[in-house]
């Protein structure tokens, strides 16, 4: 009887908090309501603005542009410019735009980013009043994911969706209704992009959330529960809890695919399209991409959810389609080796170098072995890669981030989505599989226009030739010296060399050193 009671009396206190929670949430929803219902509007109507900004006529042209890259340092970069009868305002600050929330300004200005590179200045009001869907391309460290979060969370701030209110005003349950999603193909990027939108709305009552595969599911679902107006997601884990009725995405009218050409290599294609579906249609929504290059297949893929009139913003001597670039601040080397001498020399160099380092590997089993020599060897290194869980992986990463060691060996799991900015050198152990991965590992340090330096040890006899003619190739395009040996390898011996590369490597030969 005495168990029954105390049965009783829990669950009635559980009820009870329920019920309380419950209306503090929907109390909190109409005060936001009654806050922002002045100045809500349809989200397809944001109200234009005119400024004393230079405007620029949408037609193709190739420009020469300066902005204020880094720690006031002013340089030159072609930006091109696709679009159809369409004018825009551009700034060189963000504190100069009269039609940002002074809350936003005034983190961006903390945060040192109030000057504007070239592909936030040129997006900026393109996305802030949706005027057109747009790929963005720029070269890897120029600030992209400011480039698109700063103008739709301002837009967001400015003209909150009356339709949406109206429907938490009424609605009891736990579902989520986000104004923003920004889909990206890893849980490291994805983790990335989450704490930029935190820090710009830090002043703000809005939210993120994060939504990525690998971790529990409830933690997301708690947090999701408190607010969500931007969804950052990868596409697996989003499709599962939109099944559940955790998210609604029916006025989520912002749309942003970051990293578009990994999204379509690592084949998220269908889940792409099977979450647009539950998005508003191609005219009552606004889509964006971002990447550094943009291949066939990301504008075939454009052409299918975006508006036909969408216009392509590049900003660097290589940027988007057809070619891809590297940053001029970033030297880049290549060492000629025999496959035995490869770990050898790189164990030298970081024997005797201080900088903060990058290693990456073609395999999840060269970064373990990688990892137990460099034990061995009494150099203290973190490693990434896909078979570590994601809080290991968080947890290595963390080491990294926060200088308790200054070098990581990854796989290109990595490549895409690790974002610090004081990475000075980054080692490539053989040529990666592409050309995309080789631009995107070398990125990662030499952020943001600071000077940066690659290492490429390639294999004398197993060299990925087809990767390494694409190398040469973008070399010879942005007027950098071309090693002899690539020359040579092109000439002499692409008959003697396995097209695949480092598929059919023996690593018992390549590793024998270890032994």
């Amino acid at each position: 009887m005495l168990k029954r009671s105390v049965f009783q009396s829990q669950l009635l206190f559980a009820c009870s908090a329920t019920r309380f929670y419950q209306n503090f949430r929907n109390n909190t929803y109409r005060q936001n309501y009654d806050r922002y219902s002045e100045n809500s509007t349809n989200f397809q109507k944001s109200s234009g603005y005119l400024t004393e900004s230079k405007w620029f006529e949408r037609t193709k042209v190739v420009i020469n542009d300066q902005s204020n890259i880094v720690c006031n340092q002013l340089r030159e970069h072609p930006i091109n410019i696709v679009c159809r009868d369409i004018k825009y305002n551009t700034w060189d600050k963000f504190s100069e735009i009269d039609d940002i929330d002074s809350r936003l300004s005034e983190i961006l200005m903390k945060n040192g980013h109030d000057g504007m590179t070239q592909i936030q200045k040129h997006t900026f009001d393109i996305l802030n009043r949706q005027l057109i869907d747009i790929l963005g391309s720029a070269e890897t460290g120029s600030g992209k994911t400011i480039a698109y979060l700063a103008p739709l969370l301002n837009n967001i701030m400015k003209h909150y969706p009356e339709e949406m209110m109206n429907e938490l005003k009424q609605n009891d349950e736990e579902l989520q209704y986000p104004l923003l999603l920004v889909l990206a193909p890893t849980r490291e990027l994805v983790n990335q992009i989450t704490s930029v939108a935190k820090t710009l709305l830090k002043l703000t009552h809005l939210r993120s959330v994060s939504v990525i595969g690998g971790v529990d599911a409830r933690s997301q679902i708690n947090d999701a529960s408190r607010g969500c107006h931007a969804l950052i997601a990868t596409p697996g884990r989003l499709k599962d809890l939109t099944d559940r009725g955790i998210f609604s995405l029916k006025y989520c009218n912002k749309l942003v695919i970051d990293e578009a050409d990994r999204m379509l290599d690592m084949g998220f294609e269908p889940q792409i399209r099977e979450i647009i579906n539950n998005l508003p249609s191609v005219s009552k929504r606004h889509t964006s991409m971002f990447s550094a290059t943009f291949p066939k297949s990301v504008m075939s893929l454009a052409s299918k959810l975006m508006k036909p009139n969408f216009g392509e913003i590049t900003v660097g001597k290589n940027s988007g389609t057809n070619e891809a670039c590297i940053p001029d601040s970033i030297e880049q080397e290549f060492i000629l080796t025999e496959s035995d001498s490869i770990f050898r020399n790189c164990f030298d160099f970081l024997q005797n170098n201080n900088k903060k380092t990058i290693v990456f590997c073609n395999k999840k089993m060269d970064v373990d072995i990688f990892y137990r020599f460099s034990t061995k060897k009494n150099i203290t290194i973190a490693k990434l890669h896909g078979d570590l869980t994601q809080r290991q992986r968080d947890y290595e990463f963390d080491l990294f981030k926060n200088n308790r060691t200054q070098i990581l060996v990854a796989t290109s799991v990595a490549a895409r989505g690790i974002d610090v900015s004081d990475i000075e050198c980054v080692i490539n152990l053989g040529l990666p599989v592409n050309l995309d991965d080789y631009i995107h590992r070398v990125g990662r340090c030499g952020r943001m226009g600071r000077p940066g330096k690659s290492i490429t040890f390639v294999d004398q006899f197993n060299p990925s030739i087809s990767t390494l003619n694409d190398v040469r190739r973008m070399l010879e395009k942005t007027g950098k010296k071309v090693p002899e040996f690539m020359v040579e390898m092109n000439k002499n011996d692409r008959s003697s060399v396995d097209t695949y590369g480092s598929r059919t490597r023996n690593s018992d030969n390549h590793y024998r050193f270890r032994r």
